[in-house]
């Protein structure tokens, strides 16, 4: 009586439906990285070049960065109007602090010289918390 050798099959075959193809040879158990790997070969098999996407890339990123640019010049020209807008009143402003400050040294100066209406005024403007700052230097009446 002879003993039946018994052998193991190849391990290069996949247990799937339909025709045995060789592991490493276009098929795997997984089915999207086999369907990458499928697209990378035939990329490289038909020579397909990276030049078009990176340059869609690019023209791309330069679209957008001359956008962002448009954008931001519109925007800077509108804070100039703005600004050239604002400029008589902020100048008008400026006469009209000039003016009180006048006014108000020389009703100190009226005050501390003793008229008694100017005193009520320095006292009434001390209780809502201005203060009079009178320059050294200058004269009454001096302009």
């Amino acid at each position: 009586m002879t003993t039946p050798i018994i052998t193991m099959a190849e391990p290069s075959v996949t247990p799937t439906a339909g025709p045995a193809i060789p592991v490493g040879q276009g098929r795997t158990d997984r089915p999207f990285i086999g369907a990458a790997r499928q697209a990378a070969s035939s990329a490289r098999d038909t020579g397909a070049s990276p030049f078009v996407p990176l340059l869609l890339l690019a023209l791309a990123v330069v679209g957008s960065f001359a956008f962002a640019t448009s954008q931001l010049i519109a925007e800077r020209n509108r804070l100039d109007q703005t600004l050239a807008a604002q400029q008589a009143s902020v100048d008008a402003s400026g006469r009209v602090r000039v003016a009180m400050d006048s006014l108000a040294t020389q009703t100190r100066r009226l005050a501390d010289a003793g008229n008694p209406n100017a005193r009520a005024i320095v006292d009434q403007l001390a209780r809502l918390g201005i203060t009079i700052n009178v320059k050294q230097g200058s004269q009454p009446g001096a302009r």
